[in-house]
């Protein structure tokens, strides 16, 4: 899953000498839309319709857990006890919310002894001696929610505020990952994290992906609109890609096999490479702005510092160049992307997948700073938070 190391100086040298609009997309892009017979109207008045087809669906609920088949294959299904323990589990919430955490224990236990396999119980069963500042006894029952299922973002999460109390930053530290691994658009996890930084000595950054909506429409009578305002033309690269993933199905057969000439779906390797194409389109463009005015000051063959045409480019692009050179863009299309707008797939992708995903996070959201002096950092959430 991870893509190879991208080097500056290839990053600058592969596109050169095409048309203007070809410095703004890898080649084989290109020669789809040339060899189209459909009119990629770049010049579309907007906003215009968005696609059907988007990635927006439920965050990952305690009540969602990840069933493996023999097969090796992932599925969520909804958690739900034993129908003789379900009353037991009900009651244990009404509690819980009167603030009656000793009658709210007995319940869940109670429930508990009729059905241990309930995840959800365990998790919530945690709450109460979470309440009574009993930490090792919580960290057990969420410990017991993910032996259940390992992929539980909120056990992770629990568990690391456990771990966070008790001083033991490295584990939780390592909770906090695993939350948001399964779920990256789990604020909770990410603020936990953030506190954790305080006395661990690292911050938090969240590198988020904000396209311009509107942007892209359907196809229509041969034409596909492609509306950008003055100011967005930065992102023509990244628009154009995905114009022409939803729109040729030959070209998605030649990246991902026949198969996909059918109904289109979104796929990572489609976000990597328009990820990729927005990042070597505006280094491109930069690099190509850099000569014209090295050229009109009599110097055509001055030699463009990388810096330079860093410097020239919006942050997403420099953080994209940091990212691709440590071969993590599919990791970072996994959380800013497909993480933020359907968490609940993440758990279902291969398990290499997921590695991707936590070697981002570990090397771009957790952000080390020089060593400090310990310091204990202030109390974690509450103990119940939002599911």
């Amino acid at each position: 899953m991870s893509h190879p190391p991208f080097r500056l100086a290839l990053t600058l040298s592969f596109l050169t000498g095409i048309s203007p609009l070809a410095a703004q997309a890898p080649a084989d892009l290109l020669k789809a839309m040339t060899a189209s017979k459909l009119h990629y109207d770049l010049g579309a008045k907007g906003p215009v319709e968005k696609p059907a087809e988007e990635l927006h669906c439920p965050a990952r609920s305690t009540q969602l857990r990840l069933v493996r088949s023999a097969d090796g294959g992932k599925q969520l299904q909804l958690w739900q006890p034993a129908k003789e323990a379900e009353p037991h589990f009900d009651a244990a919430e009404k509690l819980f919310a009167a603030q009656s955490y000793e009658a709210a224990g007995e319940a869940y236990q109670k429930g508990l002894a009729v059905d241990p396999t309930y995840g959800p119980g365990w998790l919530y069963a945690g709450d109460i001696p979470f309440a009574r500042k009993d930490f090792a006894t919580a960290l057990t029952d969420y410990r017991k929610a993910l032996e259940l299922d390992p992929t539980l973002p909120q056990a992770h999460r629990f568990a690391a505020d456990v771990l966070l109390k008790l001083g033991r930053f490295p584990e939780a530290e390592d909770e906090y990952v695993k939350a948001l691994v399964y779920d990256p658009s789990y604020d909770g996890a990410l603020e936990g994290l953030g506190v954790l930084g305080v006395g661990a000595g690292f911050t938090v950054a969240r590198h988020e992906f904000l396209p311009p909506a509107a942007v892209l429409g359907e196809a229509e009578g041969g034409r596909v609109p492609i509306a950008l305002a003055a100011g967005q033309k930065p992102w023509l690269p990244y628009f154009l890609c995905r114009a022409i993933w939803r729109n040729e199905p030959p070209y998605r057969a030649q990246r991902l096999g026949r198969a996909a000439e059918g109904a289109y779906r979104w796929t990572l390797q489609e976000e990597t490479e328009c990820l990729l194409s927005y990042l070597v389109g505006n280094l491109n463009a930069a690099e190509g702005q850099l000569k014209e005015e090295a050229a009109r000051k009599g110097r055509p063959k001055a030699e463009i510092p990388a810096a330079a045409v860093l410097a020239g480019v919006p942050p997403l692009v420099r953080h994209l160049k940091e990212v691709a050179d440590a071969g993590l863009l599919p990791g970072y299309a996994l959380y800013a992307v497909l993480g933020q707008r359907c968490p609940s797939a993440i758990a279902m992708l291969p398990d290499t997948a997921q590695e991707d995903l936590e070697r981002y996070i570990r090397r771009f959201v957790i952000v080390r700073t020089p060593a400090t002096p310990p310091a204990m950092p202030p109390s974690p959430p509450p103990a119940k938070p939002p599911a």
